[in-house]
């Protein structure tokens, strides 16, 4: 079995908008991206919905980034906190860690 470093590649994405700094983990055999973090707000990590293998309905996104992106076809995710951009006080996003964003 490959381990995680053998599976996973990192690589370090800094934002045109915040200058903030994001982890950015995707699949060393696919491409497909896995996580990202932002470096100064560990505790949070961003899995695109793609890369959960089995039900999702577990997983209920807790934010929304870049809402002013968002196609006309697709509508707000209920309960979740909308930022139109990255949000500059990274305080701002909801506290409850049980939650994946």
């Amino acid at each position: 079995m490959a381990s995680a470093a053998e599976t996973l590649r990192t690589y370090e994405d800094t934002s045109p908008e915040s200058g903030n700094v994001l982890e950015r983990s995707f699949c060393a055999r696919c491409g497909c991206p896995v996580t990202g973090k932002l470096r100064t707000k560990r505790e949070y990590t961003v899995v695109p919905v793609g890369a959960i293998d089995g039900p999702k309905d577990a997983f209920r996104p807790q934010a929304e980034l870049f809402c002013v992106r968002r196609a006309s076809w697709l509508g707000e995710i209920e309960g979740s906190t909308t930022f139109e951009r990255m949000p500059t006080h990274l305080d701002r996003f909801p506290s409850d860690q049980s939650k994946v964003i």
